[in-house]
């Protein structure tokens, strides 16, 4: 079996134990002689010392002792003051929202910029023939019939040069880079099938 603890059986003798620590040690005592022994030994002692609290010496000043006592917490509470970490106060966000808000502004600009549809080069000229358009852009040649189209593109070019006459179109470009020309004809026929 095994025996209470010195400070089990002590809060069992002032009262001070739990609810689920009282009821087990009551029924270890029970069934103990050693350990309830103990805790008569501790009721006696209790009241020993109770009745020695309750006569007080003689010739105490009891103003003096008093104005000690409230000396010492006064200085215990400034050295606890002194010790006692500093809290900083929290900075307000003032510039750092105002940068974080505008980055945050200048992506979205930025974004909203870049995928606007760009507004398409008005035509230099434009032949229009049995449902056929050939049209002569900065950026190259297009080429409909009935909604199907193709586009001959030129880029990188600095100069473009157009003609359009009953015959086609003709273009001629130079690549910025190699200063290659380009020259193509494009005619219409009857069987754009």
């Amino acid at each position: 079996m095994k025996h209470l603890t010195d400070t089990q059986i002590a809060l069992l003798a002032t009262g001070d134990l739990g609810f689920f620590d009282y009821w087990r040690v009551r029924h270890h005592l029970s069934v103990c002689g050693r350990c309830k022994s103990l805790r008569t030994q501790y009721r006696v002692d209790r009241d020993v010392l109770k009745d020695a609290a309750d006569q007080m010496p003689a010739g105490v000043n009891w103003e003096r002792l008093s104005r000690e006592m409230r000396g010492n917490i006064r200085v215990g509470l400034e050295a606890g003051e002194c010790v006692a970490p500093v809290i900083a106060r929290p900075e307000p966000m003032g510039w750092r929202l105002a940068v974080a808000l505008s980055s945050a502004m200048a992506v979205v600009l930025t974004g909203w910029y870049l995928s606007a549809p760009k507004f398409a080069s008005p035509a230099f000229a434009s032949l229009t023939s049995q449902g056929t358009v050939i049209e002569a852009t900065p950026s190259g040649v297009l080429l409909q019939h009935d909604g199907h189209g193709i586009s001959l593109m030129t880029p990188r070019a600095n100069h473009v040069q157009f003609s359009i006459d009953t015959r086609g179109a003709k273009m001629q470009a130079v690549d910025v880079e190699t200063g290659q020309v380009t020259i193509t004809q494009v005619s219409l026929s009857s069987e754009m099938d």
